[in-house]
C-alpha cells in the first residue's frame, strides 16, 4: 500500500512496499508524478518496491485505465520500481457487475494484450521486471489466459495470479492450487498472488507454491458494531494504531513460519 502513512510504517519495519498506480495518478492534471515521500524514503533505504498497475481501483469507478500503456511504461521507467504488474482486467464479480467490458474473455485477452505491449514495445525489462498478471475467475478460464501467454511466450520467472482476494477458504485454496499447478506445466515460476488471505497460507501446499504475497488487511481494525459475526472493519485511526496492527500481523506471520519449518523472508 503506498500514498498513506500505512508505508511509513512498513518502511521504518524494512518491509518491501506495493505500491498502487493511483496514488501518484491526478485525476486533476490526467498525469503521473513520483513526487512520493515514503517511495523516496524505500529508495534510500533500498527496500524493494513493487508497483501495481492499480487496475482494480481504477476499474472499478473508470470504463477503463484513465491513462495510456504509454502513460504507464514512462511512470515506470521514471519511478524504476523493482517489480511492476502489467495492466491487467480484474475479474472479480462485483467489479465486473460495474463494468462495460463484462465479458471475462475480452478482460483476458485485453490483460494479454496489454502485457505483450509492454513487454515488447518499451524496453521497461532494463530497469525493472515486469510481471504478467494471471487473470480470470473459474479454473477454464485461468487456463485459456495462460494458454495466450504461452502462445505468445510471454509467460517468464516471476507471474502473479489476480481475482483472488474474495475467495472463501475451502473452493479459494482448491483453485489456487489448480491454477499453480497448470501454470508449472509451462515455466516453473516465481509466483505472486494479489491479496491472498492468511488463511489460505497457512495451507502447506500453497505456502510452498507461492514466492510472495501482498496485502493491506493489517491497516484495519475490524470491530463487531451489531453482534456475533457481524464484523466491519475501518482503517486505523492514526500511525500508533497502524504500527501496533503491523506488529500484531507480523507475529502471525512469524508463527506461520515456525508452524511451517521453513526458514525464509515472507514478502508481504
Amino acid at each position: 500500500m503506498s500514498g498513506s502513512s500505512a508505508d511509513d510504517v512498513l518502511i521504518k519495519a524494512n518491509v518491501p512496499i506495493m505500491c498502487n498506480s493511483s496514488y501518484f495518478f491526478s485525476k486533476v492534471s490526467n498525469l503521473f508524478s513520483i513526487n512520493n515521500k515514503y517511495v523516496k524514503a524505500a529508495k534510500k533505504k533500498g527496500i524493494p518496491i513493487f508497483l501495481d498497475s492499480g487496475g482494480y481501483s481504477f476499474l472499478m469507478k473508470n470504463i477503463d485505465y484513465p491513462f495510456s500503456i504509454y502513460q504507464y511504461s514512462a511512470f515506470i521507467k521514471k519511478l524504476k520500481p523493482n517489480y511492476a504488474a502489467t495492466m491487467d482486467y480484474a475479474c472479480e464479480p462485483l467489479l465486473i457487475k460495474n463494468s462495460t467490458i463484462k465479458n471475462i474473455k475480452t478482460r483476458i485477452q485485453k490483460t494479454v494484450e496489454n502485457t505483450d505491449a509492454l513487454v515488447n514495445n518499451y524496453n521497461i525489462n532494463k530497469y525493472t521486471t515486469l510481471i504478467p498478471v494471471v487473470q480470470g475467475y473459474e479454473y477454464d478460464e485461468y487456463k485459456y489466459c495462460i494458454n495466450m501467454y504461452h502462445k505468445k511466450d510471454l509467460l517468464d520467472n516471476y507471474i502473479a495470479i489476480g481475482s483472488m482476494c474474495k475467495r472463501t477458504n475451502k473452493e479459494g485454496k482448491q483453485l489456487l492450487l489448480k491454477i499453480i499447478r497448470y501454470l508449472k506445466r509451462f515455466i516453473d515460476a516465481k509466483i505472486h498472488v494479489f491479496g491472498l488471505k492468511l488463511s489460505f497460507l497457512k495451507d502447506k501446499d500453497i505456502f510452498f507454491s507461492i514466492y510472495s504475497v501482498d496485502t493491506a488487511a493489517w491497516t484495519h481494525n475490524y470491530q463487531n458494531r451489531w453482534g456475533k459475526g457481524r464484523n466491519f472493519k475501518k482503517y486505523a485511526a492514526n500511525n500508533e494504531e497502524l504500527k501496533k496492527n503491523f506488529f500484531v500481523f507480523k507475529s502471525k506471520i512469524d508463527k506461520l513460519f515456525k508452524e511451517m519449518k521453513y526458514q525464509t523472508t515472507l514478502e508481504l
